[in-house]
């Protein structure tokens, strides 16, 4: 998957963020609450989708602000590094 051979070790560097929970929860603040509805549903009105859809969306969370972190820190850098971040020629050497 994703081009890594089975026995080859790899790394994620935004998997090196570890967010602050209260900061997670900002993201989709309503999840938990409907999370729990959902889960006092039973029998015929219960839905096992959405359950798994807002336990999605809490991890997505954590995802979100991994990536948002690493963006903004390359886009911060790129005037220093000579890189350019959009669509665009790279300047000639």
């Amino acid at each position: 998957m994703a081009g890594f051979k089975l026995d080859e070790p790899y790394f994620i560097p935004r998997d090196e963020v570890k967010p602050h929970p209260m900061l997670t929860r900002m993201i989709f603040p309503w999840v938990e609450d409907e999370y729990a509805r959902a889960s006092m549903k039973s029998g015929a009105n219960r839905d096992i989708a959405a359950k798994c859809f807002l336990r999605l969306l809490m991890e997505f969370r954590v995802t979100i602000l991994q990536v948002s972190s690493s963006s903004i820190l390359i886009i911060y850098l790129a005037p220093f590094l000579d890189i350019c971040i959009y669509t665009c020629r790279m300047p000639s050497s």
